[in-house]
């Protein structure tokens, strides 16, 4: 998993420095636990690993899907997708 980092340079105004510097050791373990998956809900963590470990035999499958879709069709309607 790539490390992550927080790019602060639309903080300004929403918070003060110290506010952040409080928050730091919180965050970091945060992103212990993620990289770790140790944490709490450690077992719905597979999207750390994207897009380097997939299914690339579904992900074949899928785009298969796609052309066939794009050809058989003028227009794709997705109603109700959602998590």
């Amino acid at each position: 998993m790539a490390p992550i980092k927080l790019n602060t340079a639309f903080l300004k105004g929403f918070m003060a420095d110290h506010e952040l510097e409080a928050m730091k050791p919180q965050t970091e373990l945060a992103a212990k636990l993620l990289e770790d998956k140790t944490g709490e809900g450690n077992d719905f963590l597979g999207w750390t690993d994207l897009p380097v470990d997939y299914d690339k035999e579904e992900f074949a499958r899928i785009k298969a899907a796609a052309k066939k879709i794009q050809s058989d069709s003028k227009a794709l309607i997705v109603i109700g997708i959602g998590g």
